[in-house]
């Protein structure tokens, strides 16, 4: 399912992200302006949609008291004559800004595609793809990138493929696989020391777990030289 086109349905929509994008904000690395910016469109949204209904009934309203004045019974009273009683504006965080659906439409495919992405979050935030025929456990395979930074520091990315985490493993210059780590958020950052300070060949992998338990298969081995 893409970001929905029906405002009644955008509407609900940006209410479950105002209501619940706050318990996902660190996963997902959503920053108060943007957590701000979400409930705004939200209220602003689903204000316009309900004066736009008021202005409906207005209209239905004058349109009946202008037939009877034009058309209708003489020797009927007139109907008192039609106001339109607007509510203001709510209040918002910041000044209210256009562009609502395109905003969600990028916030809903951000959340979708993000790394750290795990079925039950994107299903209490709404964000449902049409249904796929589900991956045999034994197939699921993460995805594995790096990058050497300073002080021997590795920057790890991965896709946990909809799991709640993966297992890290490291090797350095051809030695044995070491478990380093059971992260659940993308990037992972090791910073494992080189031996003797000096640059070394590393390898990386990684599975993913589920229930704390290794499923599917590893990841490709990635080489990184570490700069000390």
């Amino acid at each position: 399912m893409a970001f929905p086109y029906k405002e009644a349905e955008v509407e609900d929509l940006l209410q479950i992200w105002a209501l619940k994008a706050t318990d996902h904000a660190a996963q997902f690395g959503l920053t108060q302006p943007q957590l701000d910016q979400m409930s705004d469109d939200y209220i602003v949204y689903s204000h316009l949609r309900l004066v736009r209904q008021i202005l409906d009934d207005e209209v239905a309203e004058f349109s009946a008291y202008k037939s009877a004045f034009m058309e209708g019974d003489p020797n009927v009273p007139p109907a008192p004559y039609p106001t339109i009683d607007i509510p203001p504006m709510p209040p918002t965080a910041k000044p209210p800004k256009p562009g609502i659906e395109a905003r969600g439409k990028s916030v809903y495919n951000y959340l979708k595609n993000h790394p750290n992405h795990t079925d039950e979050a994107l299903a209490d935030l709404g964000v449902h793809d049409a249904p796929k025929p589900p991956v045999p456990l034994g197939d699921i395979k993460p995805t594995l990138s790096g990058q050497s930074q300073p002080d021997d520091a590795i920057s790890l990315t991965f896709k946990k493929m909809g799991q709640p985490s993966v297992k890290m493993f490291m090797r350095r210059n051809g030695g044995d696989w070491e478990s380093i780590a059971e992260p659940t958020n993308s990037p992972y950052t090791d910073e494992t020391p080189s031996v003797d300070s000096k640059p070394e060949k590393r390898e990386y992998r990684c599975i993913c777990l589920k229930n704390n338990k290794p499923v599917g298969q590893y990841s490709d081995i990635i080489t990184i030289f570490t700069t000390p």
